[in-house]
């Protein structure tokens, strides 16, 4: 049915007219080589959702690249942008070695990339007590400490956050942009969450429609890269690894390496582009497929939304977890604080409580969190993340999957347990 909608060819009720011809062309199309930055046709319609999601703002497809997922086009900026491209890092140690603003808590996978070329992270903390807020001063005081042992050249951005679900405002999307103007700083905005927005008086902003609308002494001179992703959104498909990265401002002659760098690489699938395609360009009002699609989309967008809130209002019921309310994406980043007698059995365990808890739930009822220490955070604050995912507690009848409830019935009952301090040591 991907190959069908891809390719044009509409089915009905009354009719099915099937170019056999076609539908035999694109399935051997998914196993052959792709135009190196992306299928043509892919970037058009990615440039083309970029238009319309932004308001008009002209997007060009030339300065769309087509990656293996958001991961992978985080790996391209981090490595060859980062040595190559801008010659930003510098091999050794000491004030030159390029650092990287990053936000506490983020997602892993990109610290180990900061570091595995060549990088130092440069923490910054978002505020919990603001709903995980990105505070200036506090980026600031994370610049002006870096700049002692290295130089800070690239701000990373999470919007909407993971694991935390905030959505930026305008007003702080507009300080980050000023504030990366006057610093010369590099902007990566990950943007893979964008169509998972769903807390009242929230809508997701992208970084380049701030920047074109702030003037020319931003809009003109701010590198600036973007970032979206099959594996988020109402899709969820992971496991097809594509996406894309927009870059904006970036000096010509860095293109130039960007596309050789791309070039002697792994390009996505065919597969996974014909996925993207379909991100991009969704059925429409009036196609035959619209109605089934739009349906689907809004029960997947309705459940994580009530799953979210569920989540909350459980988590929140009980004694040592509290959760700010989610905004945006899939997860509940929720602070822990455990009894003394716990801590006591963390010590003894030589474990963070995060992760002490962590294993704790898994040993007794199966379930898997994550603990903060994996978004790093180790100073102090101790946080553990729970997963709302729609399509984990969804069936074909479009009814809401049981094992939601269950699981946090499940959690609420050990929470009870191990807060009343009545949870055994495990070897």
């Amino acid at each position: 049915s991907i190959l069908l909608h891809w390719s044009g060819i509409t089915v009905n009720d009354r009719l099915l007219l099937v170019n056999l011809e076609t539908v035999s062309h694109l399935i051997f199309l998914t196993g052959c080589y792709s135009e190196d930055f992306g299928i043509s046709c892919v970037r058009r319609n990615v440039a083309r959702f970029i238009e319309e999601r932004d308001g008009g703002i002209a997007c060009d497809r030339e300065n769309i690249y087509i990656t293996n997922g958001a991961t992978n086009g985080l790996q391209v900026q981090y490595t060859k942008k980062a040595l190559v491209l801008s010659m930003l890092f510098e091999y050794g140690k000491g004030p030159s070695q390029t650092g990287v603003l990053v936000p506490v808590p983020s997602y892993t996978r990109f610290r180990l990339m900061v570091l595995e070329a060549g990088g130092v992270n440069v923490p910054y903390y978002l505020n919990e007590g603001h709903s995980w807020a990105l505070d200036m001063t506090e980026m600031k005081r994370a610049l002006k400490c870096a700049r002692e042992h290295c130089s800070p050249k690239i701000l990373y951005l999470i919007n909407p956050g993971n694991p935390t679900g905030q959505v930026m405002s305008r007003k702080t999307m507009e300080g980050v942009i000023k504030f990366a103007a006057e610093e010369k700083l590099f902007l990566v905005a990950d943007e893979v969450y964008q169509d998972q927005v769903f807390g009242d008086n929230c809508s997701f902003l992208s970084f380049k429609k701030v920047l074109f609308e702030m003037g020319s002494e931003y809009r003109d001179n701010v590198e600036l890269v973007s970032l979206n992703s099959v594996s988020k959104a109402y899709l969820g498909e992971c496991g097809f690894r594509c996406g894309y990265l927009e870059t904006i401002n970036i000096d010509p002659e860095a293109i130039t390496q960007l596309r050789i760098l791309i070039t002697s690489s792994s390009f996505p699938s065919i597969s996974g582009q014909i996925v993207l395609d379909i991100l991009m360009k969704p059925p429409q009002p009036g196609e035959p497929s619209y109605e089934i699609f739009n349906k689907e989309k809004t029960f997947i967008m309705n459940t994580l939304a009530r799953n979210s809130k569920l989540a909350v209002q459980t988590i929140n019921a009980l004694p040592g977890l509290r959760c700010n309310p989610i905004q945006a994406s899939m997860f509940c980043y929720t602070r822990l604080e455990l009894p003394s007698k716990a801590l006591e059995q963390c010590k003894a365990l030589d474990l963070y409580p995060g992760l002490f808890y962590c294993m704790q739930l898994l040993e007794e009822t199966g379930i898997v969190l994550d603990p903060g220490t994996g978004f790093g955070e180790n100073d102090g604050r101790d946080h553990i993340r729970y997963m709302n995912r729609p399509e984990c507690f969804c069936c074909l009848e479009f009814q809401i999957y049981p094992k939601i409830v269950e699981a946090l019935e499940a959690a609420e009952k050990f929470s009870k347990s191990l807060l009343a301090q009545r949870t055994p040591v495990t070897n």
